[in-house]
C-alpha cells in the first residue's frame, strides 16, 4: 500500500521515533509531532519532515495540521501514562492529566 503522508504523533520518543524511522525508509512523507522542539527538529532535517511541536493537552496545532495536510496514515503514538493501581487513582485525576475529556473535532 502506498500512503501519500504520514502523521506520527510522540515522534520524539522512542517508538515514535523508530516507526518515523522505518516509515521514512519506505520513502513515505512525514508530519512529525513531539512536545521536544530541539529533538523533533533533529528529526525533522533528518526525514525532510514537517514537523508541529504540540503537547496533546493542547491539540489545535495539531487538528489544524491534519485539516490542511490530511494525512492518509495516522500513527498516534503520544498518550500520557499514570503509573500504579489505575483503581486507586480518581477519574478526575486521568481526565486532567489527559485532557481528552472533550471531542477531539
Amino acid at each position: 500500500m502506498t500512503f501519500r503522508l504520514a502523521l506520527v504523533t510522540g515522534a520524539t520518543g522512542g517508538l515514535g521515533s523508530a516507526l518515523s524511522d522505518l516509515l521514512a525508509k519506505e520513502n513515505i512523507p512525514l508530519l512529525l509531532t513531539g512536545r521536544d522542539p530541539e529533538k523533533l527538529n533533529v528529526l525533522a532535517r533528518q526525514y525532510n519532515a514537517q514537523a508541529i511541536v504540540c503537547d496533546l493537552r493542547n491539540r489545535a496545532p495539531l487538528i489544524a495540521a491534519i485539516h490542511t495536510h490530511s494525512p492518509d496514515l495516522i500513527i498516534n503514538n503520544a498518550g500520557f501514562a499514570h503509573y500504579g493501581d489505575a483503581l486507586s487513582r480518581p477519574t478526575k485525576d486521568q481526565c486532567e492529566a489527559s485532557s481528552f475529556s472533550e471531542p477531539l473535532g
